[in-house]
């Protein structure tokens, strides 16, 4: 099910803006790789999302119809026509009729979306390699103190509300907040608060956060930011 908030085009601006993300993220593909484990694909704007795949390159060079039908996993980066950044999980179920995309968090800045995405991944390598993943330690230390909580307006909860077909208004009311770096009210996001732990990276400079996500890794040294 394709999200209602994706724009038809990626501009050169847009591509632009997220140069530092594709390079941030490049550089734990190589981690990933180091470890012996499978990394994600390259990173790709199609039809004016930029996608995040997971053994989906290697479907399609197998099977061309994968690229709609195959089992791939993604995260996915799209703008909303208010500016903001969603971002989405793309998946297809084992036995499902068809591929779901659920809206994870909508972000003002593109690289806090990206930071989310390399987030993600990153605490999968940590996973794979036997340690506890940061998403935990930070649920156990709880949010930056610059992060305040408060519910979203009107606004944010329609774009939320219309990107989720089916949802129950209440119950979305009940656990959507924005999350706001104090001082700075442009830096924000929106999501529920099962996804609390991982709005640290609001806080997080992207040297901070790699430094977190590389603590305790079994790799003499980081390929360079």
């Amino acid at each position: 099910m394709r999200n209602r908030l994706a724009d038809d085009t990626v501009t050169d601006m847009e591509r632009a803006d997220f140069q530092e993300v594709l390079h941030r993220f490049e550089r734990w593909r190589a981690i990933a790789t180091m470890l012996g484990q499978k990394p994600y694909d390259e990173p790709d704007f199609d039809n004016g999302r930029l996608y995040f795949r997971s053994d989906y390159a290697e479907q399609v060079a197998k099977w061309p119809d994968a690229r709609e039908k195959g089992d791939w996993g993604a995260y996915v980066i799209e703008s909303t026509a208010t500016g903001l950044f969603s971002v989405v999980r793309s998946l297809w179920h084992e036995r499902a009729p068809e591929r779901s995309e659920d809206l994870e968090v909508m972000f003002s800045r593109p690289d806090d979306a990206g930071k989310y995405v390399i987030a993600h991944v990153a605490n999968s390598i940590r996973f794979g390699t036997g340690l506890k993943s940061r998403s935990i330690s930070w649920r156990e230390l709880g949010l930056d103190r610059s992060i305040v909580i408060s519910p979203p307006t009107d606004e944010q909860f329609r774009l939320y509300f219309e990107a989720i077909p089916g949802a129950d208004p209440v119950e979305l009311r009940g656990y959507l907040n924005q999350y706001t770096v104090e001082g700075a009210s442009q830096i924000y996001a929106v999501t529920s608060s099962e996804n609390r732990p991982y709005m640290q990276v609001l806080a997080r400079s992207f040297d901070q956060l790699d430094a977190e996500l590389l603590k305790g890794l079994p790799i003499a040294s980081a390929p360079a930011s």
